[in-house]
């Protein structure tokens, strides 16, 4: 059926099939030969469902990434002189989990170390029995999987894969390296629409760029990696400069007192602050609203507006709140070019426990 995925690894060619791998002589990429070392092996355990997804060298090991589980190969040796005695090349091919693996036809998700899969997904959403991407996202670090999507499942089982199948990239940004993937999703607004997903190792962020792309790659050099998309027909350098067509969107979690006595207290909010920094110095102007819940008492939403003049490097901005209630949730958007919003205060007094 093809090559799906080719990788160096200790001085050979790795070159992987449906169910097939074959490995080149040692230092020499194109012979693939039994006498020059090389040779071929065919899958012959029991946690590959259908095929070979992707390859990837990493920590001394050569990860080898199925439908549905996966494998590592390390401790490559060569035996014999090729005249004499003919070359034997052996190597350990080990499980590293049999349940984890990259549903998807595209490659595996890189950062330095560890790969991102994305496990168990459904490539046909239509089907009424399919769980579409039941199997989430995981972090494979060395020989551990582990998930890191619990915070992405409404979002991710929205995921719609009958126009493209989701691809991973590699961005650098502002010093630090993110973990891309691009799909078709419902976002929580309500829209369906290509969507990027960015992991920095701890928190995902939305990091859509107003394209509708259906493929996402990177190159690296010096360290440092620029990624571009494509929608079908033109070919964008992502993240390149900052845009004031883009609407950038925030939106908390519904938010209440952390203390084990206060709770599910009914609060009086007061104040929502901003901490702002302008990167453009342009300006920054933000509009919004806090929406209150919860305690039997009237809640709503009100409009919230933030002012950062031009030329003012950053600021500590407020704005007064009249809401009520045990929690209260705060949306934000902005046309402004490029700013920081480095932290979010939302004050408020506790008026009485809930049910007291």
């Amino acid at each position: 059926p093809g090559i799906l995925a080719m990788e160096v690894y200790q001085s050979r060619v790795w070159v992987m099939g449906e169910t097939v791998m074959s490995f080149s002589a040692a230092s020499n990429g194109c012979d693939f030969s039994v006498a020059g070392g090389g040779g071929s092996f065919g899958y012959s355990g029991n946690t590959l469902t259908t095929t070979y997804r992707d390859l990837r060298a990493s920590a001394s090991y050569l990860f080898v990434f199925g439908d549905s589980s996966t494998d590592m190969v390390n401790n490559v040796i060569t035996f014999g002189d090729g005249t004499t005695i003919q070359f034997t090349t052996q190597f350990n091919y080990l499980n590293v989990d049999p349940m984890v693996g990259h549903a998807f036809p595209r490659k595996v998700g890189h950062s330095g170390r560890y790969s991102v899969l994305a496990s168990g997904a459904r490539a046909y959403p239509s089907s009424a029995n399919s769980r579409n991407s039941g199997g989430g996202l995981w972090l494979l670090l060395g020989g551990e999987a582990q998930e890191i999507g619990q915070k992405l499942t409404n979002l991710w089982m929205t995921l719609d894969t009958s126009q493209f199948y989701p691809t991973f990239a590699t961005v650098t940004m502002f010093g630090r390296r993110i973990v891309l993937l691009n799909g078709m999703f419902v976002d929580p607004w309500g829209v369906k629409r290509s969507l990027m997903l960015g992991y920095d190792g701890t928190t995902w962020t939305i990091m859509s760029q107003g394209l509708n792309l259906t493929n996402i790659g990177y190159i690296e050099q010096d360290s440092i990696c620029d990624v571009y998309g494509t929608d079908g027909n033109s070919l964008y350098h992502l993240f390149d400069h900052p845009d004031p067509t883009l609407k950038k969107k925030l939106s908390t979690k519904m938010l209440k007192n952390k203390g084990p006595l206060t709770h599910l207290s009914i609060n009086s909010w007061k104040r929502l602050f901003l901490e702002l920094s302008d990167k453009s110095g342009q300006g920054v102007s933000i509009i919004g609203t806090v929406t209150t819940a919860g305690g039997g008492v009237p809640n709503g939403t009100e409009d919230v507006a933030f002012q950062l003049a031009a030329g003012t490097a950053s600021g500590f901005e407020a704005q007064p709140l009249n809401g009520q209630g045990i929690m209260a949730g705060v949306d934000l958007e902005s046309f402004s070019p490029d700013f920081i919003i480095e932290r979010i205060h939302l004050a408020g007094d506790s008026r009485s426990l809930f049910g007291a």
